[in-house]
């Protein structure tokens, strides 16, 4: 039965336009959370067109931080990849960009206002930026501009956490992470987007994303 129902949700994904498709994966991403059986439960509420998230309290994953501040990525050529600048992150870059084949190269962008937040509320990747109003591709920076927000805005790095900033490659979604150390060296590491472990809102780390239009 169950490889009956699996046939018949690849079947009937397959036909989707794209837009629909990017609302199934963000609804598919929220059920495999850390949150995922409360969103279970509230979507067969909403299939059977009663009210839900009536009795849940809703706390914001993120809080934006340097809201009177106009940060720019000047414009890139989208070439440069992470892995490659080793003069950048002088106390190591994880093999796993290589690995997972998180080393592509992006196109090129003018320049990109971003914005910075810091997390407020325990979670995953899927909660946090799920939390946003945005389709995942929106969020999404090139590496070149990863490293030009590194060069440029290097005192907007948290000072005693994680800065993460999520792209593509090669088809899949990566979040790639930035940790300023006692010393001020840069160390680079890369997580799938799939990664359930949750991250701590104690530890106050950052997302950078661009600001949508």
């Amino acid at each position: 039965m169950s490889k009956d129902i699996l046939g018949k949700v690849v079947r009937k994904i397959v036909e989707l336009p794209v837009e629909k498709l990017r609302v199934i994966f963000d609804i598919m991403e929220k059920m495999l959370g850390s949150n995922g059986d409360n969103w279970f439960v509230e979507f067969k509420k909403f299939l059977r067109r009663e009210k839900c998230w009536m009795d849940v309290v809703v706390e914001p994953f993120l809080k934006l931080i340097y809201a009177d501040t106009t940060l720019v990525i000047k414009a890139k050529t989208g070439e440069r990849t992470i892995f490659q600048i080793k003069d950048l992150f002088t106390w190591g870059i994880g093999s796993d960009f290589v690995d997972y084949g998180a080393d592509e190269e992006g196109s090129a962008t003018e320049d990109t206002e971003v914005d910075v937040y810091e997390l407020a509320k325990d979670g995953d990747f899927s909660d946090i930026y799920g939390s946003l109003p945005f389709d995942l591709s929106q969020l999404c920076l090139t590496q070149d501009q990863i490293i030009g927000f590194v060069e440029e805005h290097r005192n907007r790095l948290s000072p005693n956490s994680a800065t993460f900033f999520l792209f593509q490659s090669n088809n899949e979604y990566f979040v790639a992470s930035v940790v300023v150390l006692s010393d001020g060296r840069l160390n680079a590491c890369v997580d799938r987007f799939g990664n359930v472990n949750p991250w701590g809102a104690e530890r106050r780390h950052r997302f950078v994303v661009p600001r949508p239009a």
